[in-house]
């Protein structure tokens, strides 16, 4: 027996309390954001760092090369077609910023300081953020399909899709249906009875409520029985269910994007067969990796710009963030691989970004340069690309004030169009 649509508000209405918002809403904004992270480190010296005569560097010892591609100072490779294919198509439509700082190398503590700035547990996610700021009006705020989450303050911004999309087996009322173990569901007059009490409860908490925290909770109970109700009305229209490849994600977010019902999504690529990007040993799979990562960019990209956005094509509304949690040592280990690395590279395209652009470089060390972060050139009197900075840039792309949640922030002007 499958539960009904109504049976699911009234669990939401039970369930699903959700805190009060820090921040005034930027309604005015409609720019998107999709995350594409890469979990386990990538090799910025196989795309974004041609570094060949750098002291103690291992370039990739296959056919690569130095090469100018769409503007950009990059490594080409015969193995390699689909990343010289997207920059060709897209690098008017990008900004590469390099040598950023993640002070760490441990991978879930890279993971949080670079969605958060932050390697304690004390601050949303980039990410959660920008959908927070997205307001009540739309019922999806941030799809979240795979990748990394932090969600503290604006937990309620973020909606779960499952890898194997556990959320349209939800909305359907069939996920108990579904279960490995076999699960006995109320009859039509029990879950009647259980919809009544928690309807009376509901109200009874809405006539106390007063002020104060027991009032933001009534509120934000009835927000989160409209944005499920939304979602109900949607399911049978939408496809909330994709593939593991990249391009196969990014055409289920592109969907809600599409019909205006999320504003930010992340989702992961792990490489062909899903052999990730954590290279101890064998560094030569970044290859692979990047390979089949800008192959799934390109479909994504062209995909956004066939849709319709608000002003153009979706691609017009959508800013897309490509990144990874560290870079990996410039030396070959014993192993013909490569360690953590605390300096990595992030690539944003799309809406809001000014094309062609590069900030920052590399010094002989393999660390990152410091900045003028209007110009992007390196100079000695610049600041270092922190992930703050990246985060306070992405924050100002989406008309989110940074200094709401970052000291003295610093956003990357010359990126931004």
């Amino acid at each position: 027996m499958r539960l009904s649509r109504r049976a699911l508000l009234g669990l939401s209405a039970a369930g699903l309390a959700l805190p009060r918002r820090l921040f005034a809403a930027s309604e005015g904004s409609t720019r998107k954001f999709l995350f594409v992270f890469c979990p386990g480190g990538w090799d910025p010296t196989y795309v974004f760092a041609p570094l060949w005569g750098v002291s103690g560097v291992d370039m990739p010892p296959d056919d690569s090369v130095a090469a100018t591609i769409g503007g950009f100072s990059l490594v080409d490779s015969g193995g390699r077609p689909s990343v010289r294919r997207c920059f060709e198509r897209w690098g008017s439509r990008a900004a590469l910023v390099q040598g950023i700082s993640v002070p760490s190398v441990a991978h879930e503590v890279c993971r949080r300081i670079v969605m958060t700035g932050s390697r304690q547990a004390e601050r949303d996610g980039w990410d959660v953020l920008i959908a927070s700021a997205a307001g009540a009006s739309l019922p999806m705020p941030l799809v979240h399909l795979s990748g990394p989450m932090f969600a503290l303050d604006h937990a309620d911004a973020v909606v779960r899709m499952g890898e194997r999309g556990q959320l349209a087996s939800l909305l359907q009322g069939v996920a108990l249906g579904q279960s490995d173990m076999p699960v006995t569901v109320p009859s039509a007059e029990v879950q009647a009875l259980q919809r009544a009490y928690v309807a009376s409860r509901a109200a009874e908490a809405a006539s106390a409520a007063g002020a104060g925290w027991a009032a933001r909770q009534a509120s934000a109970q009835a927000l989160a029985g409209e944005r499920l109700e939304s979602m109900l009305l949607e399911a049978d229209k939408l496809t909330l269910t994709g593939e593991d490849s990249l391009a196969e994600q990014g055409a289920v977010i592109a969907e809600l994007f599409e019909q205006g019902l999320a504003r930010c999504a992340m989702i992961a690529y792990e490489g062909p067969n899903g052999q990730a990007w954590d290279t101890h040993t064998e560094n030569y799979k970044q290859g692979p990796n990047f390979e089949g990562l800008f192959e799934g960019l390109d479909d994504i990209l062209t995909d956004l710009s066939a849709r319709t956005g608000s002003a153009g094509s979706l691609l017009d509304d959508t800013t897309v963030v490509l990144l990874s949690e560290m870079g990996r040592d410039p030396r070959l280990n014993k192993n013909n691989g490569k360690e953590h690395w605390p300096w990595t590279s992030a690539l944003l395209l799309g809406a809001g970004i000014r094309g062609g652009v590069t900030v920052g470089g590399w010094t002989d060390g393999v660390s990152g340069e410091t900045v003028d972060p209007s110009t992007g050139e390196p100079t000695d009197s610049g600041i270092t690309v922190t992930t703050e900075v990246l985060g306070a840039t992405l924050l100002a792309l989406a008309d989110v004030d940074p200094g709401e949640f970052i000291d003295a922030p610093t956003p990357l002007t010359a990126v931004l169009a």
